[in-house]
């Protein structure tokens, strides 16, 4: 394609010498056909904005509206980058004999990309240009905004001098009065932190400070901000919040590709649980140069000013339990759940190789690479149940901000509450065998497409624990929790029995009763995954499988294929 001089704007504009033709000719991809009508549309558009713009560059002269172009520019990169990962994900070992071979789809894709690149360029050009009389407009508009409200705050505001003002003071603005009751608050506080530490009230002092996290801010993005050493990642999109940070969507503008950006939330805690989860992922990397761990990568980490840590990962798109959501709840097909399985025990194994326990493996922490899947039947479930198959059943697990190796202080209480195995209810010491009991409980779910212990307390936690294995809490562990005093105030052992009901509420009990074993939960012609599960779900971790134990069984193991 051709591109026009460096020097003049005249000169910008970019002309397309075939590359589209070429690729469409090449190949009948329909994604190759789809990203070539897209392309078309982003270089009119580009050349659009390219010659608007360019009488503004040569006369040094921008008009008000180079706001909306700097705008429209954001949104044809955006464009542009999309198509590029869009081609990007085209799938050169899937393809079907009337599309072309695999040079032919590969020679259009590279056609395309190289136009779009081209496109890219001279957007970014022109963006350039733009940010400086954008950013001028802008002060100007804030100045224009500020003398207004000052002038409406004059005429709103009492007389601030009084003669016979109490004590010789004088009555205050309303700017005042709001900047004195701040610092009046701020005394407060300090009084009553104060007040709680010579107390000694240590759960109120902690039960303040995490209101106090809780209350501040996400990172406050923009599409088109920069981040990172020399503004290498550009935003482009909001992936999803969590209770540590906000996930961007980023183009990579070293490596043209696109990145996962978690930027921490700006409190130290929070902080420092970021640079932890960065030390274990960097020995997991490490220690996985071959990358067989199907642990989530990490490609960079840097402090953003002032204080938002922020961590790089390789681009997964969608989580499990989002996948699980999309799909009404339904269970999927066995075939998926068997490659899912083994890539999650092969995690697990790695994971106690290198003496690392996740602590809070669940649906939400484990992501599909790809999220693209196509609707089949579910025979298991009658003639015209239908679920969905993904194209690629690759996961990968991340958030390792709670990870723990095995010299590290273990807490009591780790995980989420419905993937929490017994001796972690039962405030007892755990290590690895926790997270087979966590992944059993994910297997479970993407099976039957439902939680397996859709609970809210310890007592019905355990209750249902029993139900569903069909096995009682071993009397050790029964004696080891009374004997501990980490018990939950709601559970008690009689005779080394769990007392149930006892204080359970009628939803608890009714939750129980209906629930089903997993030999009820599973039909008998996939037996062989409940073999796995019950491996997995001993309610005594000296008795549960370990992982590479787990990928001895015969679901994992045996190649035969199993029937739906």
């Amino acid at each position: 394609m051709a591109v026009g001089a460096e020097t003049s704007p005249d000169n910008w504009l970019i002309e397309d010498d075939g590359s589209v033709e070429l690729a469409l000719m090449a190949s009948a991809h329909p994604e190759i056909s789809r990203c070539g009508d897209a392309v078309l549309e982003c270089l009119r558009n580009a050349n659009e904005l390219l010659g608007q713009c360019s009488s503004w560059i040569k006369a040094g002269s921008f008009p008000e509206a180079v706001l909306g172009a700097h705008a429209l520019v954001q949104d044809a990169l955006d464009a542009a980058y999309r198509d590029i990962a869009r081609l990007d994900d085209i799938d050169l070992s899937d393809l079907q004999p009337s599309w072309g071979d695999k040079e032919s789809v590969r020679m259009a894709r590279k056609s395309l990309i190289g136009l779009l690149e081209a496109i890219i360029e001279r957007l970014l050009k022109l963006q350039r240009h733009l940010e400086e009389p954008v950013s001028r407009r802008k002060k100007v508009f804030a100045q224009i905004e500020k003398q207004a409200e000052a002038k409406q705050m004059a005429a709103a505001a009492p007389v601030w001098e009084q003669s016979g003002a109490v004590g010789g003071e004088r009555s205050r603005s309303p700017r005042e009065c709001g900047r004195m009751e701040k610092q009046t608050e701020g005394k407060n506080k300090l009084v009553a932190e104060a007040k709680e530490e010579s107390d000694g009230s240590d759960a109120e002092e902690a039960q303040e400070r995490r209101r106090r996290e809780r209350e501040t801010p996400h990172f406050q993005w923009t599409r088109g901000l920069t981040l990172g050493p020399h503004g290498r990642y550009l935003v482009r999109k909001h992936l999803g919040d969590g209770t540590f940070g906000r996930v961007l969507g980023c183009m990579d503008t070293v490596s043209k590709s696109t990145v996962a950006v978690k930027v921490v939330r700006g409190v130290k805690r929070y902080q420092e649980h970021a640079e932890a989860e960065a030390e274990v992922l960097r020995e997991i990397m490490r220690c996985d140069p071959g990358r067989q761990s199907h642990c989530v990568q990490l490609l960079d980490e840097f402090l953003h000013p002032v204080h938002n840590y922020c961590l790089v990962f390789e681009p997964l798109d969608v989580s499990l339990r989002d996948f699980l959501g999309s799909n009404d709840d339904q269970g999927l097909l066995v075939r998926d759940v068997r490659i899912m399985a083994q890539h999650l025990l092969q995690c697990l194994t790695f994971l106690c190789a290198i003496g690392l326990t996740h602590t809070d493996l669940k649906c939400r922490n484990v992501m599909l690479r790809d999220g693209r899947s196509a609707v089949v039947p579910l025979l298991r479930r009658g003639l015209n149940a239908k679920t969905r198959s993904p194209h690629k059943c690759e996961i990968y697990v991340i958030d390792f901000g709670g990870a723990v190796f095995k010299d590290d202080r273990h807490s009591n209480r780790v995980g989420t509450r419905q993937y929490r195995c017994p001796e972690v209810v039962l405030g007892l010491q755990w290590d690895e065998k926790s997270d087979l009991w966590s992944a059993a409980c994910i297997l479970a779910s993407l099976y039957t497409g439902e939680r397996l212990f859709p609970i809210h307390d310890d007592l019905e936690h355990l209750a249902l624990m029993e139900r569903v294995t069909g096995c009682k809490i071993p009397s050790a562990l029964a004696l080891q929790a009374s004997e501990g005093g980490g018990l939950s105030k709601v559970v008690a052992f009689e005779g080394g029995c769990l007392i149930w009901p006892g204080g359970a509420d009628t939803e608890a009990v009714e939750l129980v009763q209906k629930a089903k074993s997993l030999r009820e939960l599973v039909p008998s012609q996939h037996s062989s995954f409940v073999q796995l599960l019950q491996a997995m779900l001993q309610l005594d971790p000296k008795s549960r499988a370990s992982a590479g134990e787990a990928m001895l069984l015969s679901f994992i193991a045996d190649e035969a294929e199993i029937p739906e």
